[in-house]
């Protein structure tokens, strides 16, 4: 009975040693300035794929309606449900094929 005690003792003093450690790393992690914040950061440099009608008008300087004109003829339009998507790259690259020196 008392080698079950001590057993069961010491496999709680495991557990809280581990919990230290992982709440150690945890402040660690928030004192080095690491937060959510950073990680959304860190997605909006991704590089973006795809994009809305509204988007590409902002990002292109030009009006919705001449973006998605310019989207439908270089076949970039991806449609989900009611939301449509441009494909960026598909797009641009038909730019640069129809653009006029």
């Amino acid at each position: 009975m008392i080698f079950f005690r001590v057993a069961v003792l010491v496999y709680s003093m495991m557990l809280m040693d581990q919990a230290d450690d992982v709440s150690d790393d945890h402040r660690d992690y928030k004192r080095k300035g690491c937060s959510d914040m950073s990680r959304k950061d860190r997605i909006k440099d991704l590089p973006i794929r795809y994009i809305r009608y509204d988007e590409g008008a902002v990002m292109y300087s030009m009006c919705q309606s001449t973006f998605e004109d310019l989207a439908k003829e270089a076949k970039a339009t991806h449609k989900v449900g009611k939301l449509v998507l441009v494909n960026v790259e598909r797009f641009e690259n038909y730019l640069e094929m129809h653009r006029e020196f």
